[in-house]
C-alpha cells in the first residue's frame, strides 16, 4: 500500500466525481488537496450538511454524533461512506449493517506520517480488498526511513570491553533520557501555561503551549527508538506511552482553550452595544471546541491511572481534571440551546421571573419582579425589568387562587406574583404567561425562572458589582440582605422599588460582561451551568424542538414521571415541596434536615418514614425574619397509604390529599415554626409489597427548586436473609440496614439490587 496510489474511478465517475469531506484540521485539508489533485470535485464542511447528498463518496472525519443521519443519506442516495475514527468509542452497529459504509480506526494521529495516513484513508475507501472494519488503533505503524549502505572498514582495532559496554549503554539510554527530558520540559511548559492563563497573560500562555507542542513532536521522533532498545520491561514502556498521551491531550486542551478565548474575546464585544450581535457560527465553533476539550479530558482521565512512574502527581492531576470536567460538560450542554435561539430567524420574546428564594415558593421563590427580553437575529434587542405589583394592579378580572393561598394567606384573588404555585415549572410557567397577557397584553415565546441564589453565585464568580444609583458594592455575601433592604425600603404596591434595585443590578451585570476576561467568562459559564443543574434556573419554551433539548438535559423543572429504566424494577419517589406564605424572608434563617427511613418487610410492603427537622434562627418577629408559615407538601407514589402525619409529636388534624399527575399523590399540611424554635414534621406511609425473588429497587428523590443545600439522611432496612447490593452509591452498614448521608443540592437516585 503506497500513499501515492492512483484512485481509479469508473468511466461515468471520472467526469469530475463529487467527494464530500466532513471535518476540519490537518487530515481534512491534506485529504482535500489529494482528492483535488485526482480531478475530484470536493465539498468540504465542518458539520453534516444537506449539500453532501450529491456526492458519490463521503469521508467522515468529525461530527460523529451525526453518523445516523449520514448513514441514512448514504443508503438513500447510494453514496459510499468511510468513517475515520481515532478510536472505537462510537456506536457502529448501524454502519456495520450498511453495505455502503466502511469503518477505519486509525488510533493516535501522531503515530502516522501525514502521507502514509492519507494513503491509508484512500486505500480503505477505494480498494476492493479493504474489509468492512479496518482497525489500526493497536497496530504499530511502521515509518520507513532511508537506509544508507554500510561501508566496509578496511582496518581493525580492539575496544576495551568496559568502554564498549559504556558506549552501548549510552547508545541505549540516550533516547530514553531525551524522552524523559522532553516530557519534563513539556510538563513545565504546561504548568507555566496554567499559571499564565489564570493570570490572564495570554501571549505568554500561547508561547509556552507552542513550546510544549514542539517538545512533544521531538518526543514522538525518539520514542520509537526507546521502545525498540530499552532494557526495561513492557510495563515501563506502556507507562511512558500513557504519559505521552496525557501530555499530548493536555496540550490539545490548552490549544482549545486559547482558541475558545479568541472566540469569546470577539463575541463579548456585543455586550453593551445595541447594534452588535452574536455570530451563530462562532457559537457552534465554540461548542465544537468544548466538545473536543471534553473528549481530550476524558482521554487524560483514562490514561493517568496507567502511568506508573515515580513522582508523577497522579492524584493531583485526577482531582484537577474531575473538578473542571463537570463544569465543561455543563457549558457544552448549554451552548446548543443558545446557538438555536440566536440563529433562529424569528424573534424571541422571553418572560424572566425573578424568584426570591429567601421567600421559598414551589418553583423557587416569590416573584417580586419580572423581566422581558427580546432577542432578534442573535442580538439582545431589549431587556427591561418591572415590578410585579405594577402588572398585578392592571388585572381587571377575578381569578380564584389555589386553596392554600386563599385560606392560609386570606387572599381571595390570584395574581402573577403567586402564579408559580404548581411545583412543575412547565405548568407554573404557562400560568405566569397567562397572567402576564391578561394584565399587560404581552405575549411571550417562553419563560425563564431565575432564583436569587443564581445572582449570588454569579457575583461569587465575577466579584463585586458597583451600583451607582445606590452607591453600593453588591457582593455574593451581602446580596440577600441588600436586596431585602432596598426592595422593602419605602415600598408600596405599585412602586418601582423592586424593579429599580434588581433592574440596576441586572443592567450592571449585563454591561460588565463586555469587560470580563476569559477566566471570568469561564467562571460565569460554570455558575450558570451549576444554576441549571441545581434548579436555580428553569426553562420553558413553546418551540418544541428547543424544549426537547431542555428536557433532555433536565433543565425544565418538571415533576418527573415515576418510572425505572431497569428491567424488573420497583420505582419509588419522594418530592418535598414548601411554600412560604408568611410574607417574610424567613427562609434566610431556616435550617432544615431530612431523614428518610425505608424498611422492607419479607413478603410485605415498604414501611416509610420521612422526618423533617426545622430550626428557625430568626432573632425576632420583625421583617425580614419571623415565623416560618409553611404550606408543606409531600409528593409520593399513587399507591402510598398514609397512616400518620405529626407536627412536634402531635397528629395534624387537617391533611389535604389530592391526586397529582398520572402517578402521584399530593399530601399537604400547614405548619408554623416560630423564631428561635426547632420543630419536627413526620409522615408515615406504606407502599405495596414487591413480588418476585430477584428485583431492583429505585428511589428517586426530587429536589425542590430554590431550596438550599439540605442535609439528607436515607436509611434502608432489609430482612436478614436478603442479599442486597447498592448499585450507584456507597452505603454505610448500620445494624441490619444501610445508611446514606447526602444532600438535596440536586435530584438523587438510589438503586438497590435484591435477591431474596
Amino acid at each position: 500500500m503506497k500513499s501515492s496510489r492512483k484512485i481509479i474511478f469508473s468511466q461515468e465517475e471520472n467526469q469530475r466525481v463529487k467527494v464530500g469531506i466532513i471535518g476540519e484540521g490537518r487530515i481534512a485539508e491534506s485529504l482535500k488537496e489529494k482528492l483535488i489533485g485526482q480531478n475530484c470535485q470536493v465539498i468540504s464542511t465542518a458539520l453534516f450538511s444537506g449539500e453532501l447528498s450529491n456526492c458519490s463518496y463521503i469521508f467522515q472525519l468529525d461530527d460523529f454524533a451525526s453518523i445516523p443521519k449520514i448513514n441514512k443519506l448514504a443508503v438513500q442516495k447510494n453514496i459510499k461512506l468511510l468513517v475515520v475514527l481515532p478510536e472505537a468509542g462510537v456506536d457502529l452497529e448501524e454502519l456495520k449493517k450498511s453495505e455502503l459504509a466502511k469503518i477505519l480506526i486509525i488510533g493516535e494521529e501522531r503515530r502516522w506520517e501525514g502521507e502514509k495516513l492519507i494513503g491509508t484513508i484512500l486505500w480503505a475507501m477505494f480498494s476492493k480488498s479493504a474489509g468492512k472494519l479496518i482497525n489500526f488503533s493497536r497496530q504499530k505503524v511502521e515509518v520507513k526511513t532511508r537506509v544508507k549502505p554500510k561501508r566496509k572498514i578496511s582496518f581493525k582495532f580492539r575496544i576495551p570491553s568496559q568502554t564498549k559496554y559504556l558506549v552501548i549503554g549510552l547508545l541505549i539510554l540516550s533516547p530514553a533520557i531525551l524522552t524523559i527530558l522532553n516530557l519534563w520540559q513539556a510538563g513545565l511548559n504546561l504548568k507555566n501555561f496554567e499559571k499564565y492563563m489564570v493570570g490572564g497573560r495570554w501571549n505568554e500562555a500561547k508561547e509556552v503551549i507552542g513550546g510544549a507542542r514542539r517538545n512533544m513532536r521531538l518526543n514522538d521522533m525518539v520514542f520509537s527508538l526507546v521502545a525498540g532498545v530499552t532494557p526495561f520491561g513492557g510495563g515501563m514502556i506502556n507507562s511512558w506511552e500513557s504519559l505521552g498521551v496525557v501530555m499530548e491531550k493536555s496540550i490539545s486542551v490548552g490549544e482549545g482553550i486559547l482558541e475558545a478565548k479568541e472566540i469569546v474575546s470577539r463575541e463579548k464585544e456585543m455586550f453593551g452595544s445595541g447594534d452588535a450581535a452574536m455570530d451563530p457560527a462562532a457559537i457552534e465553533r465554540l461548542n465544537r471546541i468544548l466538545s473536543q476539550i471534553n473528549g481530550d479530558t476524558a482521554s487524560i482521565e483514562r490514561e493517568i491511572p496507567k502511568v506508573e512512574i515515580p513522582f508523577f502527581p497522579k492524584e493531583e492531576m485526577l482531582e484537577k481534571i474531575r473538578s473542571n470536567k463537570e463544569k465543561l460538560e455543563l457549558v457544552n450542554n448549554l451552548l446548543p440551546i443558545v446557538s438555536r435561539v440566536i440563529k433562529d430567524e424569528k424573534a424571541y420574546k422571553l418572560l424572566v421571573l425573578f424568584q426570591n428564594n429567601t421567600e421559598l415558593r414551589p418553583t423557587g421563590g416569590f416573584i417580586g419582579s419580572y423581566g422581558l427580553v427580546n432577542i432578534k437575529e442573535g442580538r439582545i434587542a431589549s431587556f427591561k425589568i418591572y415590578d410585579v405589583y405594577g402588572a398585578d394592579g392592571q388585572l381587571r378580572a377575578h381569578v380564584d387562587p389555589p386553596l392554600a393561598i386563599r385560606e392560609y394567606m386570606s387572599q381571595p384573588n390570584w395574581f402573577l406574583r403567586d402564579s408559580n404555585f404548581d411545583p412543575d415549572f412547565s405548568v407554573s410557567g404557562q400560568q405566569a404567561e397567562w397572567f402576564l397577557e391578561k394584565e399587560t397584553g404581552e405575549r411571550v415565546d417562553g419563560v425563564i425562572g431565575v432564583n436569587l441564589t443564581l445572582l449570588r453565585e454569579i457575583l461569587r464568580s465575577l466579584g463585586p458589582i458597583y451600583l451607582p444609583d445606590y452607591k453600593e458594592n453588591i457582593t455574593a455575601d451581602n446580596l440577600f440582605i441588600k436586596a431585602t433592604v432596598y426592595v422593602q425600603k419605602g415600598f408600596f404596591p405599585g412602586s418601582s422599588a423592586k424593579g429599580d434595585f434588581l433592574g440596576s443590578l441586572a443592567n450592571a451585570l449585563y454591561f460588565s460582561l463586555g469587560s470580563l476576561n476569559f477566566n471570568q467568562w469561564y467562571g460565569l459559564g460554570g455558575a450558570i451551568g451549576a444554576g441549571l443543574e441545581e434548579k436555580n434556573i428553569l426553562l420553558f419554551f413553546h418551540d418544541e424542538e428547543l424544549q426537547a433539548m431542555v428536557e433532555e438535559r433536565g433543565w425544565g423543572g418538571r415533576m418527573l414521571d415515576i418510572n425505572c429504566p431497569i428491567e424488573n424494577c420497583f420505582a419509588d419517589y419522594i418530592a418535598i415541596n414548601e411554600a412560604n406564605l408568611g410574607v417574610n424572608k424567613a427562609n434566610m434563617y431556616i435550617v432544615r434536615k431530612v431523614e428518610v427511613v425505608k424498611n422492607f418487610a419479607a413478603g410485605g410492603g415498604i414501611d416509610s418514614i420521612i422526618s423533617i427537622n426545622y430550626r428557625n434562627d430568626s432573632p425576632m418577629e420583625v421583617f425580614p425574619a419571623g415565623t416560618y408559615k409553611n404550606y408543606l407538601r409531600f409528593f409520593l407514589p399513587r399507591e402510598a397509604v398514609v397512616s400518620s402525619i405529626k407536627y412536634d409529636g402531635r397528629e395534624i388534624e387537617r391533611i389535604d390529599r389530592n391526586d397529582y399527575g398520572k402517578d402521584k399523590t399530593e399530601v399537604g399540611v400547614w405548619v408554623e415554626i416560630p423564631p428561635l424554635a426547632s420543630k419536627q414534621v413526620v409522615i408515615e406511609y406504606t407502599l405495596p409489597a414487591i413480588t418476585g425473588n430477584k428485583f431492583s429497587y429505585q428511589l428517586f428523590y426530587q429536589k425542590q427548586a430554590g431550596e438550599r443545600d439540605t442535609e439528607t439522611d436515607l436509611q434502608f432496612g432489609f430482612p436478614t436473609n436478603w442479599k442486597v447490593r447498592s448499585r450507584n452509591f456507597s452505603a454505610k452498614r448500620e445494624g441490619d440496614g444501610y445508611k446514606y448521608n447526602t444532600d438535596a443540592l440536586v435530584d438523587r437516585v438510589f438503586i438497590w439490587d435484591v435477591d431474596n
